[in-house]
């Protein structure tokens, strides 16, 4: 059996495979069938091209808004134990 001959791609090609991902809303295996390429090539192109333009802006948050949420983080926190004890109780009785 043959296997295909590889394709290359142009870096240029590979960047703007990139930016169809960020800004069409499609998810990475459906661009890479519409490109005629595999999910997996996709996905390293936007491990490799999407960081370095893409990267994640650092916000400062205030001291208030931290202290808010560090205040409903821990009341979230609180619901869930309580919702784990009574699931563990009422599984008992059953």
């Amino acid at each position: 059996m043959e296997s295909k001959p590889r394709r290359k791609y142009t870096e240029e090609f590979k960047r703007d495979a990139v930016e169809l991902v960020r800004n069409s809303g499609k998810s990475q295996a459906q661009i890479a069938r519409e490109l005629g390429t595999s999910a997996h090539n996709l996905n390293r192109w936007c491990n490799k091209y999407g960081e370095k333009e893409g990267a994640v802006e650092e916000h400062e948050i205030n001291p208030e808004a931290f202290r808010a949420m560090e205040r409903e983080l821990r009341r979230v926190k609180e619901e869930r134990d309580i919702l784990k004890k009574a699931l563990n109780i009422f599984s008992r009785s059953g």
